[in-house]
């Protein structure tokens, strides 16, 4: 009587774990994935783990217990498996701090910023509403500057508000450093995310990452970067 055997694969990462573990009577195999059995059972079974079907990969962190390699499944020993857990902790905090550093971005530019203009110093929040906005009613009025078709009549003025202000017309003179001034606040601190990002992302120390905040000094090379491209005289409130 002929005896009939299931073909048993794994899956590795990039790294050589071992992410997946499958036998051919339940799953059919990918190009890349790896038989390391031709004569197995129903079941999956690692092969220095006889007997054990369909063994656990990781441990209660979600680390992967066994990598593959020279043709081998190799058990990986309490000191890896920790240091993998230190990692993974460690990467999964500085996705987290980057995450914190783009809303912290976000709602400086949102909270927006104060301008003086003719009528008094004036604060103007800068939603995405309000910055598109303020962009399109430049246009308008830089066609109507140049004499070309606009919604924009520049004996009336140009209509936009400041927070808590009905709508009214601004001077083109008064409407021009209000956009200049949105779009330099918008851009330092599009800038400074910028340049903290990378910063964050060259930490190494976990209790370094959490003491960085939104807002902090950055390193003297940055910095300079920063400024360079900002401009001695560019400074934001």
């Amino acid at each position: 009587m002929d005896v009939f055997y299931n073909k048993l694969y794994i899956r590795i990462d990039d790294i050589n774990n071992i992410i997946r573990g499958f036998s051919d009577a339940f799953e059919q195999p990918l190009g890349s994935d790896i038989c390391i059995n031709e004569q197995g059972g129903r079941h999956f079974e690692l092969p220095i783990l006889p007997g054990q079907p369909n063994p656990p990969l990781q441990n209660e962190d979600g680390i992967h217990l066994y990598r593959y390699e020279n043709h081998m499944v190799i058990v990986k020993t309490k000191e890896e498996l920790e240091a993998e857990r230190r990692k993974t902790v460690f990467d999964t905090a500085a996705e987290l701090k980057l995450e914190e550093m783009n809303t912290a971005c976000q709602n400086a530019i949102t909270a927006g910023v104060e301008i003086e203009t003719s009528q008094g110093v004036k604060h103007f929040s800068l939603t995405e509403h309000d910055q598109m906005e303020i962009t399109n009613l430049s246009m308008q009025l830089e066609r109507a500057v140049l004499g070309q078709p606009s919604k924009i009549d520049l004996n009336q003025g140009i209509p936009y508000h400041a927070d808590g202000e009905l709508c009214r017309f601004w001077s083109a003179e008064d409407f021009t450093a209000i956009a200049q001034r949105s779009m330099e606040h918008i851009f330092y601190h599009r800038t400074y995310c910028n340049h903290l990002r990378r910063h964050v992302k060259g930490i190494e120390d976990y209790d370094e990452l959490q003491l960085a905040t939104y807002g902090m000094e950055l390193p003297p090379e940055l910095a300079a970067s920063m400024m360079a491209l900002l401009g001695q005289g560019v400074q934001d409130g």
